[in-house]
């Protein structure tokens, strides 16, 4: 094996390994953080991001929003909060994985917001799966990580026209009946 292929594995195997503890801590704390949340505010939360019980692996897959080929063999679930650093940088990691392979890979991503720590994470999953609606869901989804800082502040029908959204005033009731705030 040449220096520049060990290199380019050991590459991979780090960013692999970043994807599994970023995965990690953001379980751990979504653990801590579930239990803190008040049962009032899970109740008024939009109906598909409500807390669910699941028999298996598929069932989520079932419920979870793709990136890329859906139908791909290989496949990948990520939760992920659009305001966690953590998620953001798992996302880098899945979507530079993505552009190396050479068969596709279907990315399936289950919102997981941490109220407690990120106040505008519901709202713009919300507005993630409004995208979806139209078929835009994975540029909604990168543009959100592009600009995660700004989140808390982003109008919602403003991000989805900048993504190319044909339908903005199917989005902005999406986001009505969702009860996602803008």
């Amino acid at each position: 094996m040449t220096a520049s292929k060990g290199s380019s594995v050991s590459n991979v195997f780090q960013s692999l390994l970043t994807l599994v503890f970023a995965g990690a801590a953001v379980t751990v704390a979504a653990v801590a953080v579930l239990r803190l949340i008040d049962d009032r505010a899970a109740r008024s939360a939009a109906s598909s991001l409500e807390e669910r019980e699941v028999e298996s692996v598929r069932e989520l897959v079932e419920q979870a929003t793709a990136l890329g080929d859906s139908s791909a063999s290989d496949t990948v679930v990520m939760f992920s909060d659009y305001q966690c650093p953590y998620c953001k940088r798992a996302d880098s990691v899945v979507a530079e994985l993505r552009a190396r392979r050479t068969r596709p890979l279907a990315v399936w991503v289950l919102h997981l917001p941490i109220d407690a720590l990120h106040p505008a994470a519901r709202s713009s999953a919300i507005a993630a799966e409004c995208a979806a609606d139209q078929g835009m869901f994975e540029a909604f989804h990168y543009s959100l990580f592009a600009q995660q800082a700004a989140i808390p502040r982003l109008d919602w029908v403003s991000v989805a026209k900048d993504i190319g959204i044909k339908e903005p005033e199917r989005f902005r009731r999406c986001l009505t009946d969702g009860a996602a705030e803008s």
